[in-house]
């Protein structure tokens, strides 16, 4: 009964390639890591911002509105003094109407920024994970 153990002490530098390859792999993947992390870090920041944007724009609207109310209420006051024509009122009632048109459109945008940043974040479609 005997062993018999045989091994190269010389591999032709195949090791010495086999490492610089996965090196280089290696490399690679850490510069794929670091582009993926600044896209996702751009994508959550330019979210954010359409966020502020959106919520600016929703109290615009919304004072919008309040502006648009008291001018017809204005209006329709001086109509009843005989000191503006009806024209004038349903000027005003068509101003409010777009106003209120106004902040469903920023409503929405307002939402669908917000849910664009639950996904930037990964929260967006996590409500049935358990913990």
């Amino acid at each position: 009964m005997g062993f018999n153990v045989a091994f190269s002490l010389w591999d032709g530098g195949v090791a010495e390639e086999k490492l610089k390859q996965a090196e280089l792999s290696l490399k690679a993947q850490e510069i794929a890591r670091d582009r993926q992390r600044q896209a996702i870090i751009e994508e959550v920041y330019q979210a954010s911002t359409t966020v502020k944007h959106a919520r600016i724009n929703l109290e615009l609207a919304r004072k919008t509105v309040l502006e648009a109310k008291d001018f017809l209420e204005v209006t329709e006051a001086r109509f009843e003094m005989g000191v503006a024509v009806v024209t004038e009122v349903i000027d005003a009632a068509q101003s409010l109407s777009q106003a209120e048109s106004g902040v469903v459109d920023a409503l929405f945008d307002y939402y669908l920024a917000q849910a664009r940043l639950e996904k930037a974040i990964g929260l967006l479609g996590t409500e049935g994970w358990t913990k």
